[in-house]
């Protein structure tokens, strides 16, 4: 089975590195394909582009390298479609992921599943992109649970799977005593709490 992992950020890559550990556990055959940074890399996944190429700060920044972007959608639609995988998977970066999937819903018909993981965040802004996914993609994955119903209501089958980040097992370091001083101005006076 052919798989493209798709992320432009670094909390992408790492959440990408732990789904290729599971993937590779589970199902040793599948083939992986896609773009990502060190860490997914550090699995033995080639990316296709470095994730530097998106890293970006601000709308001016974006708006000076939107030639870069649009040239760089493209070439990942033109691997994607040579590929033809049976399995989607874009990691965050929903501007980018929602323009990528779109321009592949022509996969849809070769049997393609898309699937997006970690829910943009339409709870606190653009709540109108919840029903944009729910077209594009077949099932996503979130971060916290509280967001599937955001999805849900649109049909789309969305599953919360948590972050790595609290799977992971850390040595837990000795408790220590912190003192707070709250500094509060009441009438021309400042007090000490």
């Amino acid at each position: 089975m052919k798989v493209i992992i798709i992320t432009t950020e670094p909390s992408g890559d790492y959440l990408g590195y732990h789904l290729i550990k599971s993937l590779k556990k589970l199902k040793p055959n599948y083939k992986i394909y896609g773009v990502g940074g060190e860490l997914m890399k550090s699995t033995g996944f080639r990316s296709w582009v470095s994730m530097n190429n998106f890293n970006t700060i601000g709308i001016i920044e974006v708006l000076l390298r939107i030639f870069k972007f649009v040239k760089l959608l493209n070439f990942i639609v033109m691997k994607i479609k040579d590929i033809n995988p049976e399995i989607l998977i874009t990691i965050d970066s929903p501007s980018f992921s929602y323009r990528l999937v779109k321009k592949l819903q022509i996969l849809r018909n070769r049997k393609t599943k898309f699937i997006h993981y970690v829910a943009p965040t339409v709870w606190a802004w653009k709540s109108y992109r919840s029903k944009i996914f729910a077209k594009l993609y077949d099932q996503m994955f979130t971060l916290f649970n509280f967001e599937p119903k955001y999805f849900t209501k649109y049909n789309l089958n969305t599953r919360f799977v948590g972050h790595q980040i609290f799977f992971e097992k850390k040595k837990i370091l000795k408790k220590k005593k912190y003192y707070v001083f709250f500094l509060v101005l009441e009438k021309s006076k400042l007090k000490i709490i």
